[in-house]
């Protein structure tokens, strides 16, 4: 269920309650991520502390041991979101434990010490959980990183995170070779680095729009065709267009992917503050408007090329390293693909650059 469904909501409870939910219920059938990517997180459990009554409590359950570090990420997680550490209670001999918060739990803060001594004394196994010092510095659980069962390894985590950043960055001296034949020779490598950004908007696209519209393949279908259609849209645009007028349309967008891509890492649902079906054209429109200007970039340098097997095997290779690229999400954030997309754009004008500074010179 979409997340924008408890945040519209107006009615009100007694009690909240985020129990049996079965992550792997639709990864069989309809969805391409995990069905609670978004339910346990910061913005999800405000929206629920909305939906209680003055005396409200929510109440969450989890499979977990006390010494489980998505016991851990939960905790923090609520209270950051509450401003207030819940009640929690662990039960060893079923490796579960138990968060109770909300304004309800405030107004009995006198009678709980004797209900939870009650419940001790009926379940010896029951304890009253709190983290430790480690405990408390893993990372909290948000709609930008809804990575719940997530663990680094942090020697990993840099070797694997370098060697990202390299990917973005070898290629580009080759822009400075006077080699023409080379796949990433400047009049290819824009179609390399575009190749990059187009893999990373695909994977962003459909993570932000099924935070909006749920986690199902009908989100796929409706983002590899907007792809499509603003892909085709954009070479419609180019073939109308004459050399002269591409040269000046370029660096519009630049300008307009920079404003977007932007746009789109500042503003989140909880600044828009706008009714669900407002926030969902915006915020799909900024998702996705990016590639109609990446595709106008693509046609234009591809109609430049002489070789055009050469710039599709540039921009297939980009395809590759893009896919590395994508699982940089779970060190930033899923909004820092936007950063690293607009990156990826601005590269491409490089050759350009580059071209201007640094002359073919021709050899006798």
């Amino acid at each position: 269920m979409p997340v924008l469904n408890l945040h519209d909501s107006e009615r009100k409870f007694d009690i909240v309650n985020f129990a049996y939910l079965d992550p792997g219920g639709t990864l069989n059938t309809a969805s391409f991520m995990r069905v609670d990517n978004y339910v346990f997180t910061e913005e999800s459990i405000k929206d629920a502390l909305k939906l209680l009554k003055p005396n409200g409590i929510v109440a969450m359950s989890f499979a977990t041991g006390r010494d489980h570090p998505v016991t851990a990420r939960l905790y923090n997680t609520i209270k950051s979101a509450n401003g207030k550490a819940p009640l929690t209670l662990c039960d060893d001999s079923f490796s579960s434990c138990i968060f109770l918060f909300g304004p309800g739990i405030e107004m009995q803060e006198s009678k709980i010490p004797e209900l939870v001594k009650e419940a001790l004394s009926a379940d010896k196994e029951l304890i009253v959980w709190q983290p430790n010092e480690t405990q408390a510095q893993i990372r909290k659980a948000t709609d930008d990183w809804p990575f719940l069962y997530l663990q680094f390894d942090t020697t990993g985590l840099i070797i694997y995170s370098t060697f990202l950043i390299f990917t973005i960055l070898i290629p580009v001296p080759f822009i400075f070779k006077l080699d023409k034949t080379s796949v990433l020779a400047p009049q290819s490598f824009a179609m390399f680095t575009l190749g990059e950004a187009f893999m990373l908007m695909e994977t962003k696209c459909c993570t932000e729009l099924s935070l909006l519209f749920g986690n199902t393949w009908i989100v796929s279908s409706v983002v590899i065709f907007s792809f499509l259609t603003l892909g085709f849209l954009a070479n419609l645009f180019v073939l109308k267009l004459s050399d002269d007028k591409l040269k000046k349309v370029k660096p519009i967008c630049y300008l307009l992917l920079t404003i977007v891509l932007l746009s789109d890492f500042f503003l989140t649902l909880a600044n828009l503050n706008l009714p669900s079906g407002s926030a969902k054209i915006l915020t799909t429109v900024l998702t996705c408007l990016p590639v109609f200007f990446g595709g106008v970039l693509f046609s234009s340098y591809f109609k430049e090329i002489k070789d055009a097997n050469l710039g599709l095997a540039a921009n297939l290779l980009g395809v590759t390293f893009g896919g590395l690229l994508e699982n940089l999400c779970v060190v930033g954030g899923i909004k820092s693909l936007s950063l690293l997309t607009l990156l990826l754009y601005l590269l491409s004008a490089l050759p350009a650059v580059r071209l201007k500074l640094f002359p073919y010179r021709k050899h006798t």
